[in-house]
């Protein structure tokens, strides 16, 4: 009969006598051995995903509270200045009067434009700080200042907050069809979102 020799597969050896266990070949067992030893590595690398997800499951069913849904004392950007949910109602107030009728893009930058004047040594280092600011926010205590903003205008402080900022970091805005101030206008132009034109 005819036996194929592995470790010259294309090469047919004739033999008188026939092969019982093909295994008992030296290459042969160095390939099992290898084929078990990677199938073990797979399984054990397998398991300890398995388990490194089972913890985070874990994880985040007994801290969900704190973990998944937003608290009043978790920060909302990744700069960490631990604003509060008194804080996220205050900008969203803000941007529910200043940007009511603006697209969502609109109300972020709004957002964004506070956020950055916080981080900015030309303004106050808080959210009310900025806000409160004599002469800087004609909406700041209308009837819609005062009012419970909508919840588009809750979720673009929020997107504001994780860092979204349309406006690439602009430090003042207004309405180009109703504000004539040349100082505004002198400003360098960052970008215009609806009717709002966003400056440095």
């Amino acid at each position: 009969m005819l036996r194929f020799d592995v470790r010259k597969p294309n090469r047919a050896i004739k033999s008188c006598r026939p092969v019982k266990n093909l295994q008992t070949h030296p290459d042969d067992n160095t390939l099992v051995k290898s084929v078990r030893k990677r199938a073990l590595e797979a399984m054990r690398r397998y398991a300890r995903r398995q388990k490194a997800l089972a913890a985070v499951i874990v994880f985040a069913l007994v801290f969900g509270a704190t973990v998944l849904v937003p608290a009043k004392a978790l920060a909302y950007d990744p700069w960490y200045y631990g604003y509060t949910w008194d804080e996220v109602m205050l900008l969203a107030r803000l941007v529910y009067a200043e940007a009511a009728g603006e697209p969502y893009v609109g109300k972020v930058a709004v957002a964004a434009v506070v956020l950055n004047r916080v981080r900015s040594p030309l303004f106050p280092d808080t959210i009310a700080g900025v806000i409160y600011e004599p002469w800087q926010f004609s909406c700041v205590g209308n009837w819609m200042f005062n009012s419970y903003p909508s919840q588009s205008a809750i979720q673009a402080a929020l997107d504001a907050l994780n860092g979204w900022d349309p406006t690439g970091g602009a430090l003042y805005y207004f309405n180009y069809t109703q504000v004539w101030n040349s100082w505004l206008w002198s400003r360098p132009c960052a970008t215009v979102i609806g009717l709002h034109w966003f400056t440095y």
